[in-house]
Formats: structure tokens, C-alpha cells, sequence
């Protein structure tokens, strides 16, 4: 009993102790930094940009809402989910999309294909340049020659009248080649 009580003692403090650490580790005060970078270059009233941070105590969490106004995607919503792990800035934030869309650069399970979440991310990118990428594939950073969604690539590049078609109504709940889509409009 005396042992078991001790160890229980040990493990709550052990939590304790890995709960502050977090605060006092590189990625999370470079998360810091850049979160006030951000917020400089991101001011809270845009129309088409929001972060929000589900849990105001983890700063290596946190979702970034992207609203086009000027591409296939206007009048969308796309969530997307940034998780910062405690080898931030080594290693990009893993960026995952939360809904399902028609978009050749993000696949049906979410992942985002954005160079500077690969082979162009240096410890000296910042959170910024992720949040200005993800505004970006949803205008001029569309890249369909380098695609996850090899369908919707396929078809931006033959016929983009049909592809904006398609975008506008899989963006409303649609299906498209047996493929239901979440609505984001």
C-alpha cells in the first residue's frame, strides 16, 4: 500500500514537472515569438484569415481558418489544424486539413502539400511563413504539377471551367467520383 502510494506521489510530480518543462522548451518559446509575429502580420479583424487556439494554455496547438475571396474556393471556410512539436523550429508544424476538399494540393485525409512544410523548411521559417503558404494554395500557390489529389490536379490542368464546377459544388457538400465531400460553404 505504502508503495503503491509512493509511486502515485512520484508519477503526480513527474507530471507536474513534464507540464512546466514544456514552457521552458525551445519550440515552445519560439512558438512565442513567432505568435506575436503573427498577430503583427495578421491582424484580428481580417475577413479571410482567423487563428484561434482551442486551448489557451498550449500554444503548439492551434487552427487557422482560411476564407478565399478571390479564387475557386471564395465563399469557402477550410480549417486547418497546426501542431508544433517539441522539435519546432527543426521540423515544420504538421498541418492537417480538417474537411474534406476538392483541391490538388490537399489529399482526402488532409495532408497539405506545401513546400515549406518539406524540403524548403529552415529552422529560421516561422509559423508566419506557414499561415501565409496556407492563404496561398488558395490563390496563386495552387500547384497542380507537384499534387496529392492527383484527380482534382488532373482536372484543373485539362478543364478548368469543370474543375471550378466541381470546386463550387463539393465546397457545398457534394460528391464527385463516388466521393463525398464535407461543405465548407
Amino acid at each position: 500500500m505504502i508503495a503503491i502510494k509512493i509511486k502515485q506521489q512520484q508519477q503526480t510530480q513527474q507530471n507536474a514537472q513534464n507540464n512546466q518543462d514544456i514552457t521552458q522548451t525551445g519550440a515552445w518559446k519560439r512558438a512565442l515569438s513567432d505568435q506575436q509575429e503573427f498577430n503583427d502580420a495578421f491582424p484580428p479583424d481580417l475577413k479571410n484569415l482567423k487563428i484561434t487556439f482551442p486551448d489557451n494554455k498550449n500554444i503548439l496547438y492551434f487552427e487557422v481558418e482560411v476564407r478565399p475571396d478571390h479564387s475557386f474556393w471564395a465563399g469557402g471556410v477550410i480549417v486547418f489544424t497546426v501542431s508544433i512539436s517539441l522539435e519546432y523550429p527543426m521540423v515544420p508544424p504538421k498541418v492537417l486539413c480538417k474537411k474534406k476538399i476538392f483541391h490538388p494540393n490537399i489529399d482526402l485525409e488532409g495532408k497539405v502539400c506545401l513546400n515549406i512544410l518539406r524540403e524548403d523548411w529552415r529552422p529560421v521559417s516561422s509559423l508566419k511563413d506557414v499561415i501565409f503558404g496556407l492563404q496561398m494554395l488558395f490563390t496563386q500557390l495552387t500547384n497542380p504539377t507537384d499534387p496529392l489529389n492527383k484527380e482534382a490536379a488532373e482536372l484543373m490542368l485539362k478543364d478548368q471551367q469543370q474543375f471550378a464546377q466541381v470546386v463550387k459544388s463539393t465546397m457545398k457538400g457534394g460528391s464527385y467520383n463516388s466521393i463525398l465531400y464535407e461543405k465548407i460553404a
